[in-house]
């Protein structure tokens, strides 16, 4: 057989494209939109709604977007949702319903994308795969499973809307920032940073970045630190939501997230599509919510004592 008759049937060959590549070819779009991105980019780490902390959110972060001239991207890097229904741990007294929790996200992605009329991209984790694993682990067999998935309303059913640009996978990377939800976690501070570095550089990582990177942001283990490794810049950018009910089990301190975790957020100044070193800014709103508990506590001492003396 010659050539080009080889050649001509492998015309004829269809591709079955999988789940992976639609996704990777969705986020190598967005990517290639903030691939010279020049402005600062706001990385707004595990918000959890339904058990997002508003008050900060909303006399904090919000204000200081709100007040920045420059063009201004926002980052929610995954676990934006907690839907706790389909959690296989323990789960709140009274666990809010999926429908619930997104009618609040959607709240709260519109007053980004329409009141400050800033772009958003959002990364999906282990907190919003919980329905697809719920659906594997309790409805046999893969044609149900798909089937099921069929009558599902998809993302863009549930939040679409203008300036939000949603990525199905783990990490997206804006310029020369990784922004990543990478499960792993680690009582030591710093730690996590070192690991995702390591990964995109050297591990099997490298493959889903298509560019120069200088930065990796990471969320996921609710805690801040700032740190280079191999001439990369390490970032955990901390957690936006209230103490949720596993952060109070008895675990063993080097086991993931359990204990105190860091309130805040990080942002990032960009010019071209490099990232301003001098402009990186950890932001920590730890000492607003002692304050905050500080003053509820002297509160109730005060009206015990006043009780007492009765």
């Amino acid at each position: 057989m010659k050539i080009q008759n080889i050649l001509d049937r492998f015309k004829e060959f269809e591709y079955v494209v999988q789940e992976w590549e639609k996704n990777l070819a969705q986020r190598q779009r967005v990517e290639k939109r903030f691939n010279t991105y020049t402005g600062w980019v706001y990385v707004l780490g595990d918000v959890h709604v339904p058990f997002t902390d508003w008050e900060l959110v909303y006399q904090h972060v919000l204000p200081d977007i709100a007040a920045n001239k420059e063009k201004a991207l926002v980052v929610l890097p995954g676990d934006s949702l907690s839907f706790d229904l389909f959690s296989r741990y323990r789960k709140a007294s009274s666990t809010p319903l999926p429908e619930g929790e997104i009618r609040v996200l959607r709240k709260f992605l519109s007053t980004l994308t329409k009141d400050l009329k800033r772009e958003v991209i959002m990364i999906f984790s282990n907190h919003e795969a919980r329905i697809y694993k719920f659906i594997r682990d309790n409805i046999k067999g893969f044609l149900e499973q798909q089937e099921i998935l069929n009558f599902l309303k998809t993302w863009d059913d549930l939040l679409g809307m203008s300036n939000l640009y949603m990525v199905m996978d783990w990490m997206v990377q804006i310029a020369d920032i990784v922004v990543s939800h990478g499960e792993p976690g680690s009582r030591i501070k710093g730690k996590v940073n070192e690991w995702a570095i390591n990964y995109f550089l050297h591990g099997p990582g490298k493959h889903y970045i298509t560019n120069y990177f200088q930065v990796v942001a990471q969320a996921h283990t609710h805690q801040q630190s700032l740190g280079f490794y191999c001439e990369r810049v390490g970032i955990e950018v901390g957690v936006l939501s209230k103490p949720l009910d596993y952060q109070f089990c008895n675990q063993p301190y080097s086991y993931g997230k359990y204990g105190d975790w860091s309130r805040g957020y990080a942002k990032l100044k960009v010019v071209k599509g490099i990232t301003d070193r001098k402009e990186i800014r950890l932001i920590n709103l730890d000492p607003i919510l002692w304050n905050r508990q500080y003053r509820k506590t002297m509160t109730l001492e005060e009206k015990f004592c006043c009780d007492s003396n009765e």
